[in-house]
């Protein structure tokens, strides 16, 4: 083997997934996501609120084509409401509040059957307890106290033996995850996060994996916005340094069936514009941003400090947005809005990310979308193979794309290329363009036993290693060498301590550090001797 595709395919044969939308595997170092700009959308404006309004906590409900809107913030005074606007009319209407509260502030609200819905928590006095809200009677009554208090909460909803609410941090235990029971109204802690979701966090479920964005897991960097996806099957977790600024404020998330946007939260000076959306593919957790044009602030001298609430609208693949507070970058002016607008996602579905790379300015920015072509069956073939990203035979600045079977052809933003161990686009500088015939599986060896969610680390020379990873619901902690030019598998060392899902790094002198997993642990690997010792 002679090419790094040679020793990227044999990661595959090793049962090694590191993009995967089956398998929750390592951290990621949020380098991997230096992020590309899509063309801009426009924001359609869709009817005003009886009032400015931010925060508020929203539900969709298609069984009456209607966004309810529970609670927020009038111009710094809380607000206990809960109106309904209908997307016919683009009318609001005033249909009841919760009673007791004196504000709906920082919950979370589920639509658990057409007509009912749950809210949970919030910053008030009733922040241990769950609601439910009918829209027929315009009646809410109180179901259940909960353990632990669960403000600044974010909820996902699923059906299992019976559908139920996950309810993910909360100022009563940061790192809680909580089960309610939409049909008993019981409540229990079913697991923990990997670490404190502080801030305010917003998630979605894909299939059966939370995806959870929170204010960086602890971290105080400037640059560290993250995303935590946790199976729900059996209560794993990932955590992904995404690249983009810190989370400073509330964020909304929608899932569409495809993609994953994000909108708001995070602070216009720390790099990108306010006036658009994060869109992050949930399978390999790349990102892109979208600008918005026509969005209701007065200028580009002024960003979301309390961004717009987003829910999606899944018949007609839209995103509304209600409400918001914008400020001046400088002199500090506020505005409250009382706008409610959409955007169509349709045009989103079959355009591309740009050929260039990000410009330095996304305010005066231009867009030069590329459009993609299909690639001849003959040539390429997604049947059998797991939905992802795959090198080009022939050209390392292109890379293909399985889903459902289909395949396509998309550039990597100039000049980067793509990576066939990472499954990326990155700076040329660090990834060779030795693409040049078909890549092949070579099936020269096997590892001692089965073993999945295993920490990979490559040294840039001949040598991959091989952390740990889990053999028949077994943690390892075996630490063994692939020799790329012979083929071989050395055991050269074992950790201190199982692995599971940690991350490795090299230190630029041949050093290799792994941080994190099941072991809860930060180790280095000496390269001179191979042994393993504590990282200080």
């Amino acid at each position: 083997m002679d090419t790094l595709a040679d020793f990227a395919l044999v990661l595959l044969v090793f049962g090694i997934s590191t993009i995967s939308s089956q398998k929750l595997e390592s951290s990621i170092d949020k380098n991997r996501n230096a992020h590309t700009y899509e063309p801009p959308m426009t924001a359609i404006p869709a009817g005003k609120l009886p009032m400015p309004l931010y925060r508020p906590m929203v539900s969709y409900d298609k069984s009456d084509s209607s966004i309810y809107i529970f609670g927020g913030v009038r111009e710094e005074r809380y607000q206990n409401q809960i109106l309904r606007y209908d997307i016919a009319t683009s009318t609001t209407t005033y249909v009841g509040n919760i009673p007791g509260f004196g504000w709906i502030y920082e919950g979370a609200v589920q639509l658990a059957r057409p007509g009912e819905f749950f809210y949970f928590g919030g910053d008030n006095s009733q922040n241990s307890q769950a609601y439910k809200f009918n829209r027929e009677s315009n009646h809410t009554i109180k179901v259940a106290d909960l353990p632990r208090s669960v403000n600044s909460v974010t909820t996902v909803i699923r059906e299992s033996s019976s559908a139920e609410v996950i309810l993910f941090g909360g100022n009563g235990k940061r790192d809680g995850v909580l089960k309610f029971d939409l049909e008993t109204f019981e409540s229990s802690e079913i697991g923990s996060l990997p670490s404190q979701c502080t801030g305010n966090p917003t998630s979605v479920l894909v299939e059966d994996k939370a995806h959870i964005f929170c204010q960086s897991f602890n971290s105080t960097s400037n640059d560290s916005g993250s995303l935590l996806v946790m199976n729900l099957n059996f209560m794993d977790s990932q955590t992904i340094l995404m690249g983009w600024p810190r989370v400073d404020h509330p964020q909304s998330a929608i899932f569409n069936g495809q993609h994953i946007y994000i909108i708001g939260g995070y602070f216009a000076l720390q790099g990108l514009s306010t006036n658009g959306m994060i869109k992050v593919d949930p399978m390999t957790h790349l990102w892109t941003f979208v600008p918005l044009n026509d969005m209701p602030i007065r200028n580009q001298e002024y960003f979301y400090k309390q961004p717009p609430t987003a829910v999606y609208v899944e018949e007609m693949n839209r995103i509304y947005m209600i409400g918001g507070v914008s400020m001046h970058k400088v002199i500090g002016d506020t505005s409250y809005h009382d706008d409610v607008w959409y955007v169509d996602l349709n045009p989103a579905q079959t355009s591309s990310t740009t050929n260039n790379p990000p410009p330095s300015s996304p305010d005066s920015s231009t867009y030069a979308p590329t459009t993609t072509t299909t690639l001849s069956p003959d040539t390429f073939n997604c049947n059998n193979r797991t939905d992802g990203y795959y090198p080009h035979s022939l050209d390392c600045t292109l890379y293909l794309v399985c889903y459902d079977g289909l395949a396509e052809v998309r550039p990597c933003p100039r000049p980067f290329n793509f990576d066939p161990l990472l499954r990326l686009c990155r700076p040329p500088e660090v990834v060779d363009c030795l693409a040049t015939t078909l890549y092949a599986v070579h099936m020269e060896t096997k590892l001692p036993k089965v073993l999945h969610s295993i920490t990979v680390f490559y040294d840039g020379e001949d040598s991959i290693y091989l952390f740990g990873g889990t053999s028949l619901n077994s943690y390892q902690s075996d630490v063994i060498m692939y020799d790329i030019p012979s083929g071989s598998l050395t055991n050269i060392g074992s950790m201190p301590y199982l692995v599971h899902g940690a991350t490795s790094y090299g230190d630029g002198v041949g050093n290799i550090l792994t941080f994190g997993g099941a072991g809860f642990g930060e180790y280095v690997m000496k390269g001179e001797t191979n042994t393993v010792e504590k990282y200080e």
